[in-house]
């Protein structure tokens, strides 16, 4: 039978002070957002904030035995993860930000304040999405966004299609990921929340410079950073200014995307956040990658995974590790680069983690590449493109299959690399992706002329020309050239 006792005098006393302590430590968290959001103080804030993080995260604590009574308490322990989530994801690990959002969901359920149990949904979304399960945040947003047409309440609606948003983008699933931006747009402007609003025209930039539309990408970027720069958010500014610097890198403006890099490196360093720094690192060494500058790309990404390794964050680390490996066999140091590589390729497969075998077999194939050995090459192409179909991921299915043309083309294979460029060109135009459809379209040209068949070569590259300048890609002018080049070739053969 259990014990029903009535708790002892004493446990009452010591129940009331731990309430008094996380009523406090809640009222220090609801200062640090006047600070942040209202008074637009971020430093101060966050100083606030790390003076008096032991204690917080004591008070914290005692919260989950408040989670387990009545009244107040329980209201005070529902409150914790809505205090404010900007400093929350800056400082805490997403298991733990898990487990403080699981003690709160308990609270608000027990209490049945639905409103709290559709914000606390919100929260325990992103919390599986930062840990890397996107299918869990994707069934937990739906909940959200059920409940919050229930209550009718609008910014909820409009958090749980935002949050929709960036759980499909985790999923490479970009159409979807805009139509749910849009909406949840179209609602945050109908509220008037400037701060969500911004947020979703970066998760729409985001998506179009995944889609190859740099112009779009560029243009809603530039819109969240100027809004969250007058909202002095110092964090989400730094977001958008990675995500712009992607758009110009798209664009071939290299010179803004390392600026764009650049800035969003220096805020996140002055607000503490790690795993920020570490990817404005990574992308400032892909600049350099692109630039030919190896040794400098090289230092870049040793710098960023230095920090990865602070963190407990395995898929950032890996990332970096993976970025890091590639540059080295770009660099000539192929030894090396595979060295790094067959590493993350076994701690992949030992995780049961698709995507770091899947990168891991790229890099490999990469590596065969610049070695000369291109039927090596194809085979870790075919192996890393095996293991995206059974992931059921189409970007990188598509992805590989360029790759795989690539190497057949280049070991003369081309009825194997027509093929490859073929079922590639399918993925692209499903995924509705105007550059992936235009460059592979111009890889079969390639292919086709190389087996004498000029002018269905130059039908296809007239395509994929149209479809390349659409979006102002920037080899648009390679391809102009060589269908000029062609032209000319094939009157002389008449």
């Amino acid at each position: 039978m259990p014990d029903l006792k009535e708790p002892s005098k004493a446990d009452q006393v010591l129940r009331a002070v731990r309430l008094r302590y996380a009523r406090h430590y809640l009222d220090v968290l609801r200062s640090c957002q006047r600070l942040y959001f209202h008074q637009q103080d971020a430093d101060a804030a966050l100083r606030l904030f790390d003076g008096e993080w032991i204690h917080i995260l004591h008070a914290q604590a005692y919260t989950v035995d408040c989670s387990a009574a009545n009244g107040e308490s329980l209201q005070i322990a529902s409150d914790y993860v809505d205090i404010p989530a900007q400093i929350l994801d800056l400082r805490l690990q997403p298991a733990t930000r898990l487990k403080w959002v699981q003690t709160a969901m308990s609270a608000a359920e027990r209490a049945g304040d639905e409103t709290a149990v559709c914000r606390h949904l919100n929260n325990l979304g992103r919390a599986y999405a930062r840990m890397g399960d996107p299918l869990q945040a994707i069934s937990i947003h739906q909940k959200q966004l059920e409940l919050s047409r229930k209550l009718k309440n609008r910014r909820l609606e409009g958090a749980a299609l935002a949050n929709l948003a960036a759980a499909h983008a985790n999923l490479n699933e970009d159409r979807q990921t805009v139509q749910f931006h849009e909406q949840a747009l179209e609602i945050f402007r109908e509220v008037g929340d400037r701060r969500f609003e911004a947020d979703v025209l970066d998760g729409l930039g985001a998506a179009h410079t995944k889609l190859g539309d740099a112009k779009r990408a560029i243009g809603y970027c530039q819109e969240a950073v100027r809004l969250f720069e007058l909202l002095k958010d110092p964090l989400n500014e730094a977001t958008s200014l990675s995500n712009l610097g992607s758009g110009y890198f798209l664009a071939g403006r290299m010179e803004q995307a390392i600026e764009s890099f650049q800035r969003a490196l220096v805020l996140f360093k002055q607000l503490g956040y790690v795993s920020g720094e570490g990817l404005a690192l990574s992308n400032l060494g892909l600049c350099a990658v692109t630039q030919g500058e190896f040794t400098r790309a090289i230092a870049l990404y040793e710098r960023a995974l230095k920090l990865a390794n602070s963190t407990a964050d395995p898929y950032g680390k890996s990332y970096v590790k993976g970025r890091l490996s590639l540059t080295y066999i770009l660099s000539g140091e192929v030894a090396r680069g595979v060295k790094i590589t067959e590493e993350l390729l076994a701690t992949a497969r030992r995780s049961k983690d698709w995507q770091g075998e899947g990168d891991a077999l790229d890099n490999l194939g990469r590596a065969q590449e610049v070695l000369g050995d291109f039927d090596k090459a194809a085979t870790f192409y075919q192996q890393s493109l095996a293991v995206f179909r059974r992931a059921k991921d189409r970007r990188g299915e598509s992805t590989l299959l360029g790759n795989l043309g690539n190497a057949y083309l280049r070991a003369g294979k081309h009825a194997e690399a027509i093929e490859s460029y073929k079922a590639d060109l399918k993925i692209a135009r499903g995924l509705g992706e105007p550059r992936g459809e235009g460059r592979t379209l111009y890889n079969l040209s390639v292919a086709l002329w190389e087996t004498g068949r000029g002018h269905e070569a130059v039908s296809e590259a007239g395509v994929a020309l149209a479809l390349l300048e659409s979006i102002k890609d920037v080899s648009a002018p390679e391809v102009r050239a060589q269908v000029a080049e062609w032209k000319v070739l094939l009157a002389h053969q008449l």
